[in-house]
């Protein structure tokens, strides 16, 4: 476990100074100087007609809402964001959740000159925030380290969060403080610690190009002043993916593109509560996507585990059963074939609607299921004050 967590925060440490570290000529940054109201609202609707020992079916029917009040000053790239993040589950008449969305945010933008002459000029984008975390794109972590159901089971994250993004690298780097103890609290502090990069081998990302991930995610329950707990003897969760996807364009009005490539997960855990759980796992995922018609997206992966453990990841892909069982069961192989279709629509930034069928068939189970889903990401920004300079 310490080596495997020194690898970890060495390859935390080496993006960040690779993130921090810029070449070029700073020509410009911006700042903003108002007063604006954004609405975010996230619709859900997410049906698993599952009936095997690791996961039965659920349905995550509802929506949430979040208007947000942001206060910038022309003198600093600063903003403070304060809001209120509310979520109802349909069938439910009591909210579920209402939460402060309060953070301390920054955003600067670079345009650098570049030593690509075929792009003499690109951007930089740099943000931070402290408070409320951006989660909205899953921290860029693939589907088995990040289960697309945490936007409803645990929407909120509080913490802190570096992002950077040029043509070339887009890095989300995070910690989300999940429970906090005083002295004497009963149980474990908790934390979520990560970083997430996709590096691609050309600034233009409309041409023929190679992409790497690496990913990063840690899980620590621990402590020295709280209270035993022993349903939470503490310990950490590391998982570790990385892999190469070749990205294929094509100029016809029927077929836009072809992904395909591997990712290798590793997970290491030395959490208690877990003794069935071995400390290493690992798992390889070899997928193929196709982009058709504009909008319509096409899938076909296949994923093959030994004691593969996530926290975060999606429940079919593990082999310890998740909370949604009737019996614990723990499987140590996992061989699933999986088929995906999305139609996605796209509005700039304001709207995104993905409509979504995934069925997929356990190979040692010989069982055949499906999921569907309908997510809709809307969001609404007014300037209510500008000040002049």
């Amino acid at each position: 476990m310490p080596s495997l967590l020194r690898l970890s925060l060495l390859i935390v440490t080496g993006f960040i100074i690779h993130s921090i570290t810029a070449y070029g000529q700073k020509i410009q940054d911006s700042t903003a100087n108002n007063i604006s109201l954004q609405v975010a609202n996230f619709s859900y609707f997410r049906n698993y007609e599952y009936y095997n020992d690791l996961q039965k079916g659920y349905t995550l029917f509802g929506h949430t809402l979040t208007p947000v009040l942001s206060f910038n000053n022309h003198k600093s790239p600063l903003a403070l964001e304060a809001g209120a993040f509310i979520q109802q589950d349909f069938g439910n008449t009591s909210l579920q959740r209402v939460r402060p969305a309060i953070a301390l945010t920054a955003l600067i933008i670079y345009y650098v000159k570049s030593i690509d002459i075929t792009r003499p000029i690109f951007k930089k984008e740099w943000s931070f925030r402290m408070g409320t975390l951006y989660n909205q794109d899953y921290h860029l972590l693939p589907e088995v380290l990040y289960n697309r159901d945490q936007l409803v089971f645990n929407p909120l994250e509080y913490g802190i969060q570096f992002r950077y993004r040029n043509p070339f690298i887009e890095t989300d780097q995070w910690l989300h403080w999940q429970r906090m103890i005083y002295n004497n609290s009963m149980g474990n502090e908790r934390f979520q610690a990560g970083i997430s990069t996709i590096s691609r081998t050309t600034s233009d990302s409309s041409k023929n190009h190679i992409t790497i991930p690496i990913h990063c995610l840690i899980q620590h329950s621990g402590g020295q002043i709280g209270q035993p707990d022993t349903s939470d003897s503490g310990g950490t969760t590391i998982n570790l993916n990385s892999g190469l996807y070749f990205n294929k364009y094509f100029n016809s009005s029927c077929i836009q593109s072809m992904r395909f490539g591997f990712q290798y997960a590793l997970s290491n855990t030395n959490q208690q509560q877990l003794p069935d759980v071995p400390q290493i796992g690992r798992g390889i995922e070899f997928s193929a996507t196709i982009t058709f018609l504009k909008r319509f997206y096409g899938t076909i992966s296949y994923w093959q585990a030994r004691d593969f453990y996530a926290p975060y990841g999606r429940f079919i892909t593990q082999s310890r059963s998740s909370v949604f069982t009737d019996t614990y069961t723990y499987i140590p192989e996992r061989q699933l074939m999986f088929v995906k279709l999305n139609y996605v629509y796209q509005l700039g930034n304001f709207l995104k609607i993905n409509l979504e069928a995934e069925p997929y068939y356990d190979m040692q189970a010989s069982l055949f299921e499906y999921a569907y889903h309908l997510t809709i990401h809307y969001q609404f920004l007014s300037r209510l004050y500008r000040q002049k300079n």
